[in-house]
């Protein structure tokens, strides 16, 4: 093996892919964009499937999810569920007994 020899580009390359994919850095931004890119996917889903626009307070809830495995879980709830407050249901927005109303009134259709 001490016979082989590779050039510039391909030595730079192998460097560059080990460096990014141990780069706990890269993967956090590469995780965050995915996680935004997923919510981003759930409210134009629910906005579209029941006719709402202006998801805000939806989209700040899925914001503080901390995991990709929650959020994918999310994206296939939001496309089964039968109408927004079971949604919100899953999201455990309802906490306390006013919590989907109040919700319900900062969504505007």
């Amino acid at each position: 093996m001490s016979d082989l020899i590779l050039d510039y580009e391909t030595i730079r390359d192998i460097i560059l892919e080990t460096t990014m994919h141990k780069s706990s850095v890269i993967q956090h931004f590469l995780q965050q964009g995915t996680l935004e890119s997923l919510i981003e996917g759930i409210v134009e889903n629910l906005e579209v499937r029941f006719q709402f626009r202006n998801l805000q307070a939806v989209r700040s809830m899925l914001g503080r999810s901390e995991t990709l495995q929650h959020i994918k879980h999310l994206c296939r709830v939001s496309i089964q569920t039968p109408n927004l407050n079971a949604f919100l249901q899953t999201l455990e927005l309802d906490r306390n007994t006013n919590g989907i109303e109040s919700l319900s009134k900062h969504v505007a259709q």
